[in-house]
């Protein structure tokens, strides 16, 4: 979860450090035999995790942020 933390700090603040953190993780997963499917699997699972536990704290704006942040992660593995 703290990589997580991390994508979304790069992803407001240093948009280069973003697109190489999504690749770097893309290529030490296709390693192991990782592909997209398990990855969309994996990051919904992530995120209605992240907004059950924020509950009251839940809006429409934090689900498409989510929602942005986990396909840009899934869409990585198409490169």
């Amino acid at each position: 979860m703290h990589f997580i933390g991390t994508l979304i700090d790069y992803g407001l603040h240093n948009p280069l450090m973003f697109k190489c953190s999504l690749s770097k993780m893309m290529k030490n997963h296709k390693k192991h035999g990782v592909h997209k499917k398990d990855v969309t699997i994996v990051c919904e699972v992530i995120m209605k995790y992240c907004l059950e536990v924020l509950d009251q704290h839940h809006s429409t704006t934090l689900e498409a942020a989510f929602k942005s942040l986990m396909r840009s992660i899934a869409d990585t593995f198409d490169e």
